[in-house]
């Protein structure tokens, strides 16, 4: 999961720039960043003594779909692969990749019992990419088998870990929420249960931790109509060590709820900003939990999309940028089989000045990238979501798209089910003022390789390092900014 903040980086760019790309010699990996049949996920988990690592993982098998998946290391230096791994054999049901204690990590949920299951580390040698040790960190009772619902979310200062899932209260032997707070060591902060009516039209929306601890989370329960299912009502949470305070929302006409985001206030842990989009709509509400009030929304109207809020970042000068991004996955049956359909299209980008959320610039960047996959993978398309930066009041993002763009972006009902074949990579940067610059970085037909935002990151050198890859070839560069 994206933070919900990005950094502020203590740079910025030229404005009238062209870019560039230095790449290194390409390296050849142990196992494939493609699949025909499944989609490949992955990250960019950190740095270890110089060293970079990275994670890609798919589905454990094709027979019996689930939730398990097995992955593999590259480790780089001087954007040089130096080892990587084959997957590795033991599948995990996955939490999060992260570095923890100076090694390679995957907190993940021990399910081979239906009727227990385990929160456990197992970690990596980041000399070696062999397996170390397992620490198992708590156990529950889950409400389902496998099939069992697991969140983990770091706070912005990364100090904070919050794990729900859906549990078995051991007192009262009922459904519960079940939240476990932990500091960035896994030492236990507090735990709670919370019984409330989970019948079949319950969904989770959104769940957050704060820096102080405290926990954000809504749950929506939405229409039986099974071809439009439209949003009816609401339940906020806010719940810290001693206090669970819950305000229920009603809406008068059922809605097509599209996302749903918290934006805390981290200096008034009692409060926060609620964000809703609907298809031709963004909604920003005002949550004060400890007089269980809603202020009326503040709202905006977008372009028809199913927009998906991709992240919310604060500039040096306090404003702070949206970005959304208006994508569905659609489930596609024909006579040669089925498939899984990505479909990414414009994105939208909204800054909005602090205080009472009037707009500063809105910019719509024009995208086609679609994807097919035979089968789901539980943690995300490695090729998908844009990489997005803040450089003090610049946005810039890196995105694949189709370099020929249809002339229906706005029409999300004429799409051919075909994936994009040969993208392209852009970089667009936005000003404060709201001028906004777009730039071909590269072709993957030119450059064979297609571009990795997951592997993205900004380095101790302020520059943007970038990956790309097809199949067993992997290349990592580094964006050059000319004046």
């Amino acid at each position: 999961m994206k933070n919900l903040f990005v950094l502020i980086l203590s740079f910025s760019f030229s404005f009238s720039f062209a870019q560039s790309i230095s790449w290194a010699p390409n390296s050849e990996v142990e196992e494939s960043l493609y699949s025909s049949f499944y989609g490949i996920s992955g990250d960019y988990i950190g740095e270890i003594n110089n060293s970079h690592f990275y994670i890609y993982c798919h589905l454990k098998s094709l027979l019996i779909p689930s939730d398990d998946i097995v992955f593999s290391i590259l480790k780089v230096q001087n954007n040089q692969v130096v080892q990587s791994t084959e997957f590795f054999k033991k599948k995990y049901n996955v939490l999060k990749f992260m570095i923890f204690e100076d090694e390679i990590a995957v907190i993940y949920v021990n399910d081979s019992l239906d009727n227990i299951h385990h929160i456990c580390i197992d970690t990596y040698n980041p000399n070696t990419l062999q397996f170390v040790k397992k620490t198992q960190i708590y156990s529950f009772k889950p409400i389902f088998g496998k099939g069992n619902q697991k969140h983990l979310v770091i706070s912005e200062d990364k100090s904070k870990i919050a794990i729900l899932t859906f549990a078995i209260n051991p007192d009262i032997d009922s459904y519960s929420l079940f939240i476990k707070v932990f500091d960035n060591q896994f030492n236990e902060l507090y735990e709670t249960y919370h019984s409330d009516e989970f019948e079949n039209y319950i969904r989770l929306g959104d769940f957050c931790v704060t820096n102080n601890g405290t926990v954000f989370l809504n749950l929506n329960r939405f229409t039986e109509d099974p071809v439009k299912k439209k949003c009816k009502t609401m339940f906020l949470y806010m719940i810290t060590d001693n206090t669970i305070k819950k305000i229920p929302f009603d809406f008068e006409e059922n809605i097509e709820l599209q996302d749903v985001k918290f934006l805390p206030n981290q200096s008034n842990p009692n409060t926060s900003c609620f964000i809703l989009t609907e298809f031709k709509k963004i909604n920003i509400f005002s949550l004060d939990f400890k007089t269980e009030t809603i202020d009326d929304p503040i709202s905006h109207s977008t372009p028809n999309g199913y927009w998906k809020v991709d992240q919310i970042s604060k500039l040096a000068n306090g404003n702070l940028v949206f970005a959304l991004n208006n994508r569905v996955i659609n489930y596609y049956v024909n006579q040669n089989g089925s498939a899984y359909f990505y479909m990414n299209k414009n994105i939208h980008i909204l800054c909005l000045e602090p205080s009472n959320y009037y707009i500063v610039y809105e910019k719509s960047i024009k995208r086609a990238f679609y994807q097919l996959e035979g089968f789901l993978n539980p943690i995300g398309n490695i090729y998908i979501s844009p990489f997005y930066l803040v450089n003090q009041n610049n946005f810039t993002l890196i995105y694949n798209t189709d370099k020929d763009l249809p002339n229906d972006e706005d029409n999300i009902e004429r799409i051919k089910v075909k994936a994009t074949p040969n993208p392209i990579t852009k970089i667009s940067v936005i000003d404060e003022d709201g001028k906004i610059m777009d730039h071909l970085l590269f072709n993957s037909k030119d450059e064979k390789g297609t571009f990795i935002p997951n592997f993205s990151y900004v380095g101790s050198d302020f520059k943007i390092n970038i990956c790309k890859a097809k199949k067993k070839k992997i290349t990592f560069g580094t964006v050059n900014q000319q004046n």
